[in-house]
């Protein structure tokens, strides 16, 4: 886990963005802050919703719909 990642996630966004940032900071690693689990894991580990858009959304600051 990133200390660093964690103290960064708590400050920003939704409360959905700062899920999926949060669980992003629980998988970083320590030594690079880098993370990649597919957006199924995040969404099953975080327990939002199924609505790929969400978690998309949260991860990539971006709307799918766009």
């Amino acid at each position: 886990m990133s200390v660093r990642a964690v103290s960064w996630a708590l400050n920003l966004g939704s409360m959905t963005q700062k899920a999926v940032l949060l669980y992003l900071a629980y998988r970083a690693r320590e030594e690079d802050n880098c993370a990649w689990p597919s957006v199924n894991l995040i969404q099953v580990e975080t327990e939002l919703s199924e609505r790929a858009e969400d978690v998309q959304t949260a991860y990539t600051g971006r709307s799918v719909r766009s």
